[in-house]
């Protein structure tokens, strides 16, 4: 009796173990479908993830690389200057993210010799409040322990969480269940305003012709008032009493989002500017980077040239009629101090220079356009090729 007694204990125990070792396996079979489906189908798509693979691919024999963040994305094609340039732009990365990066590939680059750097007015802006940008891509070259070295209290715990993600297999899922909620809320507010009463109304309801001279059915005003433009609304958001609040100057103080409400009908230029400076606009640890990226690039060999991009004549008007930043002490501040304006072989200043072409931007004035990009790519493509004629000579 005892023996059987003791026979079928063994078989439970048996059947616990396979149980055990059964659930394990799905345990790991869920995991790995969930990163295949989750993490790989979806990031190797991303254009990010693709541009970085294409990047390890050709930076042996590079000669030019551009490092910047959305606007350099944006405006800055690197087809059209040759098989030997390299745009490496992402978005919303600082220096931080550019100099770890650079960091780790620069003596993988034997034939680099022109580094071109953004430098503008969003440059030393802390780009995100928590951690740093991209770390699914950035992960690997941050040293964590120098950047808190020179992080202030509120961004560390914010850091030591991000290390320890990332260094799991958790920090791939964690940033696609970001990547998934911010595009799903993308599509929901796209949808909900195609779908809204005004848009419906709009679509089924004949356009009433402004140029028949009618009076308006709000003001009993003329069709010239009625049909005010863009530049106007503009205009008229200069003098708004709930503008977002002032920096005076240099370094740019924080400025963020949520305070004040914009009136409807500000305009999406408007929009767009107080979008950019949304962030805490200066981060100190940004102007440390900056100076570790010229530093080691001179100890490289490699030139730098400190890239400003061009902005539309709405967004100048509104930055400077707000004093969100002293163009002025900006670059007396960085670009013309001696201390950085020695280790940079050249200064590319082009904000003002397409004030004049409100065609070549997007709607908000802060990026360049489809064929601004292709506009402003073949002026720097002419001068990048004048600076490596003078290096190789």
């Amino acid at each position: 009796m005892t023996g059987w007694i003791s026979g079928l204990t063994m078989i439970k125990m048996v059947l616990v173990v396979a149980a055990l070792i059964i659930l394990w396996a799905v345990y790991q079979s869920l995991r790995a479908w969930a990163r295949r489906v989750l993490v790989k189908s979806m990031l190797e798509c991303s254009i990010m993830i693709s541009d970085h693979r294409y990047f390890e691919k050709k930076m042996k024999s590079l000669e030019v690389l551009f490092l910047g963040a959305c606007e350099f994305r944006a405006g800055i094609d690197d087809r059209l200057m040759g098989d030997k340039v390299f745009n490496y732009s992402v978005p919303s990365a600082g220096y931080i993210e550019q100099y770890y990066f650079l960091r780790h590939y620069i003596s993988r680059m034997p034939d680099l010799k022109l580094l071109v750097l953004s430098v503008g007015d969003n440059s030393f802006c802390s780009r995100t409040a928590n951690g740093t940008t991209f770390p699914v891509i950035f992960h690997r070259f941050l040293d964590y322990e120098e950047i808190l070295s020179v992080s202030p209290p509120e961004k560390k715990i914010e850091l030591l969480k991000q290390r320890w993600l990332y260094s799991t297999n958790l920090g791939t899922l964690h940033y696609s269940r970001k990547h998934i909620k911010r595009v799903g809320r993308k599509l929901a507010k796209h949808y909900k305003r195609k779908f809204s009463l005004s848009a419906i109304k709009s679509y089924f309801m004949p356009r009433v012709s402004r140029s028949k001279g009618h009076a308006g059915k709000a003001g009993g005003q003329q069709s010239g008032e009625a049909g005010i433009g863009n530049k106007a609304r503009v205009a008229g958001a200069l003098k708004a009493k709930n503008a977002v609040p002032k920096a005076q100057t240099f370094p740019i103080k924080a400025v963020r989002s949520g305070g004040a409400q914009r009136e409807p009908g500000l305009g999406t230029v408007r929009h767009g500017v107080e979008r950019h400076f949304s962030r805490p606009v200066f981060d100190d640890r940004a102007l440390i980077y900056f100076t570790k990226i010229l530093d080691l690039c001179l100890e490289r060999g490699v030139h730098v040239v400190a890239l400003c991009m061009p902005r539309s004549k709405d967004f100048i008007t509104i930055m400077e009629e707000e004093k969100y930043i002293s163009e002025d002490e900006f670059l007396r501040a960085v670009v013309n101090n001696p201390e950085y304006s020695a280790k940079i072989r050249a200064h590319w200043h082009h904000l003002k220079d397409y004030t004049d072409r409100a065609d070549l931007f997007d709607k908000e004035g802060v990026e360049l356009n489809k064929e601004g990009k292709r506009v402003f790519s073949e002026r720097v493509s002419e001068k990048v090729k004048r600076v490596l004629e003078e290096i190789r000579k």
